[in-house]
């Protein structure tokens, strides 16, 4: 599963250049939500809250991130990916 969405963020990046951090993010959470979900009565108490710790950080990463990209996307909707430094300046009214 998560080789699987590696190669399909990188797919992505290499289609689009913009690299869907989001989408590992939650290939991660999910895979310890699974992890602590599946060996919870094999774990140390320390080791559960050591993954429900990271689970909380990687939660926090993307509110974050969710945040960023409201905040600071254009109004079209998309964030320019190459800047052409070759064109003429606009005209100033």
């Amino acid at each position: 599963m998560v080789p699987a969405a590696i190669a399909n963020a990188v797919w992505d990046y290499f289609k689009t250049d913009r690299l869907p951090v989001l989408f590992l993010l939650y290939v991660a959470i999910t895979a310890l939500t699974r992890y602590l979900a599946v060996d919870s009565k094999e774990l140390a108490v320390a080791t559960i809250i050591a993954v429900t710790a990271s689970i909380l950080l990687l939660t926090l990463a993307v509110l974050v991130l969710q945040i960023a990209a409201s905040r600071f996307t254009p109004a079209n909707g998309h964030a320019a990916s190459h800047v052409d430094v070759e064109s003429e300046p606009a005209e100033i009214r």
